[in-house]
């Protein structure tokens, strides 16, 4: 999975890598840090994070209501607390390679959704 979504980015126009190691790959699309996590345990897994959407301290309200809120209106993303900070992740399991760069460019939009929505709701941005 990692071959085919670091081809995936090298030949879709407005993704540029940032930064590749191991199982990750640092990518930017649209203004947004990207990260691809995959584990060569599970070939058929991975996961698509954008970390530090926001400091947890510039939030009013509870942090755990307005995480429950978000899982619960975009059920195919997770946000999470890491430290003092939100992330928002996907994670996928794929069997088979049919259509899969419209599947990475769904999911890539997708969190990008989740981001501007919450930046909107919870920022004022």
């Amino acid at each position: 999975m990692f071959n085919e979504f670091h081809n995936y980015l090298t030949l879709t126009p407005g993704f540029e890598i940032t930064k590749q190691e191991d199982n990750t790959i640092s990518f930017s699309y649209k203004n947004y840090q990207f990260l691809f996590i995959y584990d060569n345990t599970d070939p058929y897994y991975f996961r698509l994070i954008l970390p530090n959407i926001t400091n947890v301290a510039s939030l009013k309200g509870s942090v755990d209501d307005i995480i429950n809120d978000y899982n619960s209106k975009f059920k195919v993303s997770k946000i999470i607390k890491v430290g003092d900070s939100l992330w928002v992740s996907v994670e996928q399991f794929i069997y088979t390679k049919d259509k899969l760069s419209e599947l990475f460019g769904r999911l890539v939009n997708l969190l990008a959704i989740v981001v501007d929505d919450f930046r909107r709701e919870h920022l004022n941005l």
